[in-house]
C-alpha cells in the first residue's frame, strides 16, 4: 500500500489554497482602501471643524455698530469685521498660494496666518451678511467637497 498523495489531489488542494490567498489578498486590499477614505474624511472634518470654530471666534463679540465688509466675488470673498475692544478689524480671505488655496486669517492688522493646510483641498469661501437688528453672517466654507457653514448674528 502506498502512502501520499495523489495527483488529482495535489491540484485540488492547490486550488483550494490558492482560492484561500486571493481572498486574503482582496480582503487587505479592502481594508487598506477604507482606511485611507476613512482618514481622508476624519482630516477633511477635523480642519471644517477647526475653519468653524475660528471663524465663530472672530463673529462674536462683533461691534454691533459697524457692519462687516465683504468684498470679492462668487467663491473667492473676504470679509473684514470688528470686534468690540479691538483696534484692528479681523479679516478672513481664501488666498492661492503655489496653486493651492487657504482660509487665512488676520487678526493683527498686518500678517495673515492659514487656517487650512495643504492636506486638505479648500475651493470656496463665502459671506453673506443677514440684515435686521441685530445683523447676522452666514459664512460658507468648502473643504475637500463638504460645505460648512456657520450662521451668527451680532450680540
Amino acid at each position: 500500500m502506498k502512502k501520499g498523495f495523489t495527483l488529482i489531489e495535489t491540484v485540488i488542494y492547490i486550488a483550494l489554497f490558492s482560492v484561500l490567498i486571493t481572498g486574503g489578498f482582496i480582503s487587505c486590499y479592502q481594508i487598506i482602501t477604507s482606511n485611507d477614505s476613512l482618514n481622508q474624511k476624519t482630516r477633511t472634518e477635523t480642519e471644517g471643524n477647526f475653519v468653524s470654530r475660528k471663524i465663530l471666534w472672530a463673529f462674536s463679540g462683533l461691534d454691533t455698530t459697524s457692519t462687516p465688509s465683504v468684498s470679492g466675488s462668487g467663491c473667492n470673498q473676504s470679509i473684514s469685521v470688528q470686534k468690540t475692544n479691538t483696534a484692528n478689524p479681523i479679516r478672513i480671505r481664501l488666498n492661492t498660494i503655489s496653486s493651492t488655496n487657504y482660509i487665512e486669517i488676520q487678526d493683527d492688522g498686518v500678517n495673515y496666518h492659514p487656517l487650512t493646510t495643504p492636506n486638505v483641498s479648500t475651493s470656496c469661501l463665502k459671506f453673506s451678511i443677514i440684515s435686521g437688528n441685530p445683523y447676522g453672517i452666514i459664512s460658507t466654507s468648502t473643504i475637500n467637497g463638504k460645505d460648512f457653514v456657520i450662521r451668527k448674528y451680532a450680540r
